[in-house]
């Protein structure tokens, strides 16, 4: 769960208020993330600080998941940058079969451990 705070910091040099938003996310493995941005308005901070714990909030398998990409996309993404090249012949073949099954029209906002366990 990630929260956020803002505090209101005044420079005595200059005599201008600042607002520092801080964000921590503790993560159910023990890890902790904690880190801050300076803005010099308020709602700056508040509208950052909400977009960062959206970003936080969507984290599954350790990574942003975007919310229309399916499964057949992220592979068929791999096998145009070359993440699997046609001489890993076997995995190439593996990855293409899969766009075949049904679990590439999944979406990958939607998948869980069962839609993997349901397809083997």
């Amino acid at each position: 769960m990630a929260s956020m705070s803002i505090a209101k910091r005044k420079n005595k040099r200059s005599n201008a208020t600042k607002y520092c938003c801080r964000i921590r996310h503790k993560a159910n493995n023990g890890q902790s993330l904690d880190y801050s941005r300076t803005f010099d308005q308020r709602q700056l901070a508040t509208k950052w600080g909400q977009t960062e714990i959206n970003k936080l909030n969507g984290i599954k398998h350790g990574g942003i998941i975007p919310q229309q990409e399916t499964v057949g996309y992220l592979i068929q993404q791999s096998l145009e940058r070359g993440l699997v090249t046609p001489e890993q012949r076997s995995k190439h073949s593996n990855l293409k079969m899969l766009l075949r099954y049904p679990i590439a029209m999944l979406p990958l906002a939607d998948l869980q451990e069962y839609d993997i366990v349901e397809h083997c």
